[in-house]
């Protein structure tokens, strides 16, 4: 089970309806994680609140709904695909908040900006990989256009010291200079000389046509208890973790079931079937359909990762269909390190696939089917790490790859359930 925390109200309402999230666990043989239990939890609540309202202020409008409503939901919402494809955050009230993380360098050091976001729940961050180092990197120093930057009687000041003398370099433009252990700098048209304690003056023999930047290393081991205060050394890297939010408001469906009474006696005396019980798995299954339908249109109408994969099914002649069928996993795995390399953290662990797609992953060698039979949108099976989707709606020889983390903040989409359904007062 994911080890995801949740806040007070929502384990009160895990607790609250533990006896149907236990009916779902015992159905399908494992246990729920906690993104699909505080999901169903809310679901229930939100469902319940409402029928209490309505039962009291108009009891006739409730009828059989009441019946079958809680079933429907429990049957309904942990088998949606969201919980496996997005990140779920359950709302209390039609229009809410979704929080998602992002760190951020809290600090300037060579190139980067404090602020700048390196690695974030839903968003693509490019992380400096000289943070923590002792190297400086692309430090910029002022504008082009000018001879001097710093004096001797008014030095530059540099934010991380103390610096290693002989490893500072400048370049503006062709203009490349260097200091030796001393700290003088020298070069083909500039001079000029850096302290250990960051004092930095450069004088070029002709205005710089590009911004100068330099680069350097630093002694970070002198951050120890008494370190920055005996060096001199009081700048040290920092990431900062910022909870932030979007707005979201949930979206209404609506259906109403009819049945004449005669084909209810019918059916009861002829078969032995209960009519609304029929007609609540038909409920459960179309809401699911629609929701799953609705999810992963989604994320195939905002799938972006640059060039498209292209891959062809026709066979070379003298090429097995397998083998054939099999060189398909190359083009995923292209596509998942497009991810990674976008992201810089994660590679992709689902697919959503078209009819055609599918006719060729269920033939190749390392695919492992769920056995699943679904109305609408289901698992399909596993190919390696990644986890199959199929979508009857989808353009049938298209697919899209994607990441869904361990919890509810790791996810490039979200989807926030409200009410699965509701009755009109």
């Amino acid at each position: 089970m994911s080890t995801v925390n949740v806040n007070q109200k929502t384990k009160q309402l895990i607790g609250k309806w533990n006896r149907r999230i236990g009916l779902v666990e015992k159905a399908n043989r494992k246990a729920m994680s906690m993104e699909k239990r505080a999901a169903l939890a809310h679901a229930l609540e939100n469902a319940s609140d409402r029928m209490r309202m309505v039962e009291a202020t108009n009891p006739g409008s409730i009828g059989a709904y009441k019946r079958y409503a809680l079933d429907i939901i429990t049957a309904c919402v942990p088998n949606l695909i969201a919980f496996d494809v997005m990140a779920v955050q359950p709302m209390d009230n039609r229009v809410g908040m979704i929080n998602y993380i992002d760190y951020q360098y809290s600090k300037d050091k060579g190139a980067t900006p404090a602020g700048k976001m390196f690695a974030s729940s839903i968003n693509m961050g490019q992380s400096d990989l000289n943070y923590t180092s002792d190297k400086v990197h692309d430090e910029g120093i002022g504008a082009a256009g000018s001879t001097t930057y710093g004096t001797s009687s008014a030095p530059l000041q540099l934010k991380w010291f103390p610096v290693r003398v002989e490893t500072f370099t400048v370049q503006a433009g062709t203009v490349i200079g260097s200091a030796d252990a001393t700290g003088t700098i020298s070069g083909t048209g500039v001079s000029g000389k850096i302290t250990a304690d960051g004092k930095l003056y450069l004088t070029f023999t002709s205005a710089t046509t590009d911004a100068p930047v330099i680069e350097y290393n630093y002694d970070n081991e002198s951050v120890q208890s008494d370190g920055p205060v005996a060096a001199g050394f009081t700048n040290v890297p920092e990431v900062e973790l910022k909870i932030n939010s979007l707005p979201v408001t949930a979206n209404a469906r609506t259906m109403r079931a009819y049945w004449a009474f005669d084909a209810q006696y019918e059916l009861q005396k002829e078969y032995g079937q209960d009519i609304e019980t029929l007609l609540a798995t038909q409920v459960t299954a179309e809401i699911a359909h629609e929701i799953d339908n609705e999810l992963t249109l989604d994320l195939y109408k905002f799938a972006d990762a640059g060039t498209p994969l292209t891959w062809s099914k026709t066979i070379t002649t003298g090429i097995p269909v397998m083998d054939h069928y099999d060189s398909f996993n190359a083009k995923l795995i292209e596509g998942s390190n497009a991810i990674f390399g976008a992201t810089r953290k994660v590679k992709a662990n689902f697919m959503i696939c078209g009819l055609g797609v599918a006719n060729v992953v269920e033939l190749m060698r390392k695919f492992e089917a769920s056995g699943i039979t679904a109305v609408g949108p289901h698992l399909l099976g596993k190919l390696g790490n990644i986890n199959v989707y199929v979508n009857p709606d989808y353009p049938a020889d298209e697919f899209i790859l994607g990441y869904k983390g361990q919890n509810m903040l790791d996810a490039g989409a979200f989807y926030c359930p409200y009410k699965k359904l509701s009755v009109a007062a």
